[in-house]
């Protein structure tokens, strides 16, 4: 079976820590974002609800994570009642609604991306991409690269660790054991210098990175960011869908896609009682199958009986029909009244 790692890694490009903290600012440069860091900057939000859109696995790779501080992309507006079907960055067919803390919301889908540890980071040149406001970049690469002199300069006075460049900071380590015969060596023949492992200086490089940007990069600009985000685009026109980014959840219902297989048959003019009508045979066994999988597998599993479960048909074999765009758009006006109402 595969392991939630494995399932974030196909989906989200699941990337360490320590290569999201050192990368290169000429490349993609992202910033974390936490519950506990947004809460101190912006203070802490009510509860709300919005939906994840997922498939059958997906589905069983969330369950872990409710109640948890790992982030659940999220959203609650959407221009295309079809991405419950389709999907967002895998496969579709089952709209969870949740509960939880919403950690960061934007009125744009920022593609964030998630760390080992289920942190999300998002880039800066989508949140300049996305707001049309190149200055923002420009502001934060130039604090990013203030917190990473302060970090290089601080290490070389505490270390006396003559480190030039910060990506140099992201070398590959030995096992603990191998790193102490390593400097043991050096340190008797008189060839080192530092004063901690380089096991060491990484943590309190990552570390100090995690505390600085939130002091120096986010602190000054969060307030400008999320109002940039808050807008709509160039256009004047709302975006595919918005992100919000949920911890410490909980299940309140689930919509599962059906294929109404009966009401296709009818809606192609055949009589879904006659076995031998001719609009069946366009339609054997395995297609059905292959239309209703996600919803079988979630019946299968019984989580029907675990979590409030709304069956949603649809007759719609390569869509979503008028009766099931209906559905899903109330589902989504709905959660949208729904937190409108405790604000």
């Amino acid at each position: 079976m595969q392991t939630f790692r494995q399932h974030l890694n196909e989906i989200y490009g699941l990337k360490s820590v320590k290569d999201l903290v050192f990368s290169n600012l000429d490349g993609r440069v992202s910033l974390p974002i936490s519950k506990m860091m947004f809460a101190r900057l912006t203070s802490e939000k009510k509860r709300s609800r919005s939906i994840h859109v997922t498939d059958f696995e997906g589905f069983k790779d969330l369950l872990p994570l409710l109640g948890t501080r790992k982030q659940i992309a999220t959203m609650n507006k959407t221009r295309f009642a079809s991405v419950v079907k389709m999907g967002v960055s895998a496969g579709g067919g089952i709209a969870v609604v949740l509960e939880g803390y919403p950690v960061f919301e934007s009125n744009y889908d920022l593609h964030s991306r998630v760390d080992t540890q289920g942190r999300r980071w998002i880039d800066i040149d989508q949140i300049a991409d996305v707001s049309k406001d190149s200055n923002i970049e420009k502001t934060l690469l130039g604090k990013l690269h203030a917190v990473r002199t302060k970090i290089i300069v601080e290490i070389r006075k505490k270390f006396n660790f003559r480190v030039q460049f910060w990506e140099y900071l992201n070398i590959s380590l030995p096992n603990r054991r191998k790193e102490k015969e390593e400097d043991d060596e050096l340190r008797d023949a008189g060839l080192l210098d530092r004063t901690a492992s380089r096991r060491q200086i990484q943590g309190y490089a990552i570390r100090r990175y995690m505390e600085l940007v939130e002091t120096m990069v986010w602190k000054p600009h969060v307030s400008e960011v999320i109002e940039l985000l808050s807008g709509t685009n160039e256009s004047g026109n709302e975006t595919d869908w918005n992100e919000i980014d949920l911890v410490e959840t909980e299940i309140v219902e689930v919509h599962v896609l059906k294929f109404d297989v009966r009401q296709w048959v009818i809606d192609a003019g055949g009589d879904p009682d006659d076995p031998d009508d001719d609009v069946l045979s366009f339609l054997d066994d395995d297609d059905i199958a292959y239309h209703n999988g996600t919803h079988d597998l979630y019946m299968k599993a019984g989580y029907n009986r675990r979590f409030k479960t709304i069956i949603v048909n649809n007759s719609d074999p390569s869509g979503i029909d008028d009766t099931a765009h209906k559905h899903i758009k109330d589902l989504f006006l709905k959660q949208v009244r729904y937190n409108n109402a405790r604000r």
